[in-house]
Order: C-alpha cells, then structure tokens, then sequence
C-alpha cells in the first residue's frame, strides 16, 4: 500500500473520476468530487491542500479529503468543506487502505481536526487507535443528524403522531387565509437555475439570519459555494428545488439534490412575515410528499438535528469531533488557540442566548 499526499489543485482535479467511483461517493453527494470542488472554490483557494490517498497496485485504495487550515491563527489539518458545517467522512474501498492513510496523518506531525465524523465511523477508531506523538480529543458530547426512510406519503402521515397532523393541518389553514396554498418541485435548467438559486437566497436571508449576519446574502463565500455546488449539481441532473406559495407569492424555497434514491436537504428560506404559519415546516412536508411522489427512499436533513423535525418519524445518527495536538510547537499552539476559543465560546453563548427568541433558543 503506498499513501502519497496531493498538494496541488492540478492534482486534485486529475482524481475526479476514480474518486467519484469510491463507495462513499456512491452513496453521498457530501463524498463527491464535486462537493470538494466547490469548497475549494469558495473557501480554500489560496490553501495547501493536504489529500492523504492510499493506492495499491496503482489503484486508488482510500481519500482523507485535507487542507491545510489557517483560519484559527495555527496551523492545522481540516476536512475540505469544513465551512459547511455538514458531516464529513473518508472515503475508501477498503479497511487496510482507509488505515494506511489513517496512520499517515498521525505520522504527519501535524495537529488536526476532523470535524461531524460520524461515532461508529472506521475511521475514527483508526484514527485514535494509530500510533502518534501527542494527545487526541474527542468532543464529550455527540451532535445528532436527523434522517427519515421514506416509502409512501400515506405511511409516512399514518406514523406521525395525529397531534403533529392535526398542527400541520392548523399551520395550513392559517395560510389558507392569505390565498391558495401550493407546492411544487422543479427540476431546473441552465436557462433558470440562476434565478431559482437566487429566490432561495433572497428567502434564507430575509429574516434572522441576515439580521445575525450568517446568511448566505450577507456570507460571500457560502454564496459562492453553493452557486457553484449549483452547477455542477445541475450537470449531473440531481439538482431539485422546492416552492411553497401562498397566491402568487412564494413564502418558502428550498434548495436539495437527489442522490443514490434519497434526498439531501442543503437550504432552506422562509418569509418571516408569515411565521405564524410556519411556511418552512409546511414546505418540508410538501417536499416529502413530492419526494414519495418521485420514488425517493430517504430525506436527509443535514445539519444538526432540530426539535422541528420531530414531528416525523425521523431517525438519528450522531457525530463528533476529533481533535490531535501532536507534541510539537504546533501542536501546543493549536491546543492553546483551541482552549482559548471554546472559553470565549461558552461566555459569548451565554450572553446571546438571553437575547434569542424563545423559539430559537431551544435550537441555538
């Protein structure tokens, strides 16, 4: 087994097509090329890139998706597309080639942090289990994902509870009164797909979030990331959006790509003048009933699971975060920056929260 590590865009992009042939690209649109692509793009453009591959016999064996992360003041190894927030994983064909690069990184003498690493994943376990030269932490407390299996829209109403029903129904019947209440999915083409992207945009960014500055309106670089995401999503013909309108006004947009049978939910905006209606969680619903419509197995919320989608019957998987602080210069300034940030964290949370509305609070 040889483990090389690829430090060039050049080199990057040569692997296209033996990396999308990996089984974790397969099954995970977040495993593609092309998602990695895109946070290249966006985020990391003047970074090293730090690909750690495994091949034997020539043949790509196993992917640790790295770049080398300056953004916290030290020096570090990170997941490409860690700016997303969504989970992250390495992609190998094998378990003795997703251990060759495993140890490699350990070797490496650099600190890293590799972050929404699902808890039952091989290569956590081979990562802390790898020979090394400093500590490895583990965030104490795991973050959940929410996902639903999907079959029919009749069995997926008939497993809610009939309180969550009755509430969807109220939910409607309130925007009702503003005028008829549609949905509709739209597969674009090149000739539209910009002005759909732009109406999700302009709806994710026109309550909270942009007042917080976390939108994508207000975040150039995440804005840039999706719009390319976008297109090479469009490419490969899985791009999906999702409306809800009330009359001729579009009140919630949802952005999504079809993938492996399910779908993935990347962003989602709403009206907030509309709030009392909840217009995201009416198009949520709509988006599973298209989504059955469409034959699709599985919706994949992304993110962190939130006490919304509880009113399906949703399933959890968890994540956590592993961070190594080799004993070197660099690993001790890694974990200084680290100890310093998460203490700044918990005192600047606890002052925001007070500010938060109550039904953001919950979530925050």
């Amino acid at each position: 087994m040889q483990v090389e590590i690829i430090s060039s865009r050049a080199a990057f992009d040569a692997l296209k097509d033996e990396w999308n042939a990996i089984p974790q690209a397969l099954r995970s649109p977040l495993a593609r090329h092309e998602w990695f692509a895109a946070a290249l793009t966006a985020f990391s453009a003047k970074d090293e890139l730090a690909i750690y591959v495994a091949r034997q016999d020539g043949k790509l064996r196993a992917i640790a998706p790295l770049v080398v992360d300056r953004a916290m003041g030290s020096l570090r190894l990170n997941i490409i597309a860690h700016q997303t927030h969504e989970p992250g994983e390495f992609l190998y064909a094998d378990e003795a080639a997703l251990a060759a690069v495993c140890n490699a990184i350990m070797a490496s003498g650099r600190p890293a942090v590799i972050p929404r690493i699902a808890l039952d994943a091989p290569e956590l376990r081979l990562l802390t289990e790898a020979p090394r030269r400093g500590p490895t932490m583990v965030r104490p407390v795991p973050m959940a994902t929410s996902r639903l299996p999907l079959t029919t829209f009749k069995a997926l109403e008939s497993a809610m509870t009939s309180s969550a029903r009755n509430k969807l129904k109220r939910r409607r019947k309130l925007a009702e009164r503003e005028g008829k209440v549609t949905a509709e999915v739209i597969v674009p083409d090149a000739g539209n797909m910009q002005r759909h992207l732009g109406e999700v945009f302009r709806l994710e960014g026109a309550g909270w979030k942009s007042q917080a500055g976390t939108s994508m309106l207000e975040d150039q670089a995440m804005r840039r990331f999706y719009t390319y995401y976008a297109k090479e999503a469009l490419r490969l013909g899985m791009l999906r959006f999702y409306f809800l309108r009330v009359g001729d006004t579009t009140v919630a947009a949802r952005l999504a790509v079809a993938y492996d049978g399910k779908l993935w939910d990347l962003k989602i905006g709403y009206d907030e003048r509309l709030k009392n209606c909840a217009p995201g969680i009416l198009l949520t619903h709509e988006t599973l009933r298209l989504a059955c419509e469409e034959g699709l197995k599985g919706f994949e919320f992304l993110g962190i699971a939130e006490a919304w989608q509880d009113r399906w019957p949703i399933e959890s998987w968890h994540h956590t975060t592993l961070r190594y602080y080799p004993v070197s210069l660099g690993g001790g300034l890694s974990f200084g920056v680290d100890m310093y940030r998460f203490g700044g964290q918990r005192l600047k949370a606890a002052f925001e929260r007070r500010d938060l509305p109550k039904e953001l609070q919950a979530a925050s």
